[in-house]
């Protein structure tokens, strides 16, 4: 069982303008306390550090994205990931601004601690979450003409990501034939890439996964063209195979996979405390 807790900070953020909230229940078999910060700029819709660059408004995720904490984010393995939140109450039990309307979002970046800017309340744990939202999420989460505490509980699952693409690839502006290094996205299901792995003359290898995002190949160069993947999905394991997917190396070249992954069974519930 969760145990909801309240950040000491409270006060202090008031002078910030930031809205903050706690929340409870996962997808998975454990629950997590989350926190969730609202920024009033578009700075995580446009500079994720996932690299999935600015994130569309009219189709999936409708710029519904979101920051979590560099603990969670862990080095990038969130990226991509899928959640659905609904507003529950603030720490009076009081529900009267929430919409009771849920709200998917994709994590595409990664909110850094500053332990110099008492506004910043990232927490750096893997055990408990911190979400930093934009002002559309919390419209969508809270009743119009109310005044959203700065703090307030919500819950929230893993859900599926539904874009309405093929996985895409984008080779990095540095690629040559003695470096190379791909990101992946548009990624469906959970949103999450468990593993890329490229064909070598001994095998398929696993890449290394970047804090940024890329997977980047650390074994002997050159490769040979055309270059195979295999990706591999976080929780199912569904595997991809890739075949002959890039005919050649050329820098920030994006190509179309033509293959996604499967949506999984609808069966979302929340969890409750």
């Amino acid at each position: 069982m969760s145990h909801l807790f309240y950040l000491f900070s409270f006060l202090l953020l008031l002078q910030f303008n930031s809205f903050c909230f706690t929340q409870s229940g996962t997808y998975s078999p454990l629950n997590f306390i989350n926190f969730a910060e609202v920024h009033n700029n578009d700075e995580y819709i446009t500079n994720g550090e996932c690299n999935f660059g600015a994130s569309s408004t009219s189709s999936f995720p409708y710029g519904n994205v979101v920051a979590v904490n560099s603990g969670y984010y862990n080095l990038a393995t969130e990226c991509g990931k899928c959640y659905r939140l609904r507003c529950l109450y603030n720490k009076y039990q009081n529900k009267n601004f929430c919409s009771n309307q849920s709200v998917v979002v994709q994590v595409t970046d990664n909110c850094p601690y500053n332990p110099e800017d008492p506004g910043n309340n990232c927490l750096q744990t893997s055990s408990a979450v911190h979400f930093t939202i934009n002002p559309q999420i919390l419209k969508e989460l809270t009743l119009p003409n109310t005044s959203a505490p700065n703090q307030f509980t919500v819950e929230y699952e893993q859900t599926n990501c539904t874009f309405n693409s093929n996985i895409m690839l984008e080779l990095s502006s540095g690629v040559s034939e003695y470096y190379f290094s791909v990101l992946a996205y548009n990624v469906n299901g959970v949103g999450g890439i468990h593993q890329i792995l490229i064909e070598t003359n001994n095998g398929y290898a696993p890449l290394l996964r970047e804090p940024y995002n890329y997977w980047t190949f650390v074994g002997q160069y050159p490769l040979n063209l055309p270059i195979s993947l295999q990706i591999v999905a976080q929780q199912t394991g569904e595997t991809l195979s890739l075949n002959n997917v890039i005919t050649s190396i050329t820098p920030s070249d994006i190509i179309d996979t033509g293959v996604q992954f499967s949506t999984l069974p609808n069966n979302d519930q929340y969890i409750y405390n």
